[in-house]
């Protein structure tokens, strides 16, 4: 996705509060919007969305510990977690966050902290409150262990419920084929980075509770794809009847990687209307279908 800013990117560090230097790339103009990124996943895999955000936002993609920017092993602390965020908040000034997948539940975290005006979340689990399968999670992590990253992956791919995408070849020997491809070489020992650092992020996870979120103050867009799992959609459901200010906007079509994979645009297009325009989320020309106020 390098070729989407069109060598545009400009970096960033902070310190934490531990000491540890905290890295971002960035790009764009206007008011800074904060990206935090889902598990498995890295600052660069958003590329693609902060293009299409660059012409109204500086877009700041913020990697957690254990990616790229920031190569500090993964915390399960969630303490640790949201002072990371809050450095780069500081730092960038920012005051509006999207987060994707564990993303959003730590942007979450951070708002019942820190001073967040506008949140805008895909997909937040609540592993106490609606679940999170997790019976796959010992043969994953020995897989990750031995190194066997194709195997690791569409493990958790299975496990939770995310099976093969739809720009997948139909069929999961073709999506395993795939997977198989693209986890050789260096790519596949990036991946493999990633991978590790999932079990710490659940761990994290399981000290939130949709109950805390009561107290969230930021106007609030929660995104959900129409074709994620049911404890995906049934969170997004939970957080819409806990917080005060939050509407929720449903992608036609789209599952739990719309984001980072099959439809950045279009999410892209659902976060700058409800950055720029404070009417309800009906606007039949924008890229993001079913609405639910």
């Amino acid at each position: 996705m390098n070729g989407d800013l069109n060598g545009e990117i400009t970096r960033g560090t902070a310190e934490s509060r531990d000491g540890t230097s905290i890295g971002w790339e960035q790009v764009g103009t206007g008011a800074p919007l904060l990206v935090l990124h889902g598990g498995c996943r890295a600052a660069e895999h958003y590329r693609a969305m902060a293009a299409a955000l660059a012409q109204t936002n500086t877009v700041v993609l913020m990697d957690r510990r254990g990616r790229g920017n920031t190569p500090a092993p993964a915390s399960s602390d969630i303490e640790t977690i949201v002072d990371d965020v809050a450095c780069v908040l500081a730092a960038t000034g920012a005051t509006a966050v999207f987060g994707h997948s564990a993303g959003a539940l730590f942007a979450l975290e951070s708002a019942i902290r820190y001073h967040v005006d506008s949140l805008i979340l895909y997909e937040p689990p609540l592993p106490n409150d609606t679940g999170i399968p997790k019976g796959w999670m010992s043969a994953f992590e020995r897989d990750v262990a031995k190194g066997r990253t194709a195997r690791a992956m569409l493990r958790m791919a299975s496990g939770l419920e995310m099976g093969p995408p739809k720009w997948i070849p139909t069929g999961f020997l073709a999506f395993g084929a795939w997977i198989s491809g693209m986890t050789r070489g260096a790519n596949g020992a990036e991946i493999l980075g990633l991978l590790r650092t999932l079990p710490p992020e659940i761990a994290a996870a399981e000290s939130c509770f949709a109950s805390a979120y009561s107290n969230v103050g930021a106007r609030t867009l929660l995104i959900r794809g129409s074709d994620s799992p049911r404890y995906l959609r049934d969170a997004v459901d939970l957080l819409r009847q806990t917080i005060p200010d939050s509407t929720v906007l449903e992608l036609d079509g789209q599952a739990h990687n719309a984001p980072d994979m099959t439809a950045p645009e279009a999410v892209a297009g659902g976060i700058r209307h409800f950055l720029t325009d404070r009417r309800p989320l009906i606007d039949t020309e924008s890229p993001c279908s079913g609405i639910h106020a």
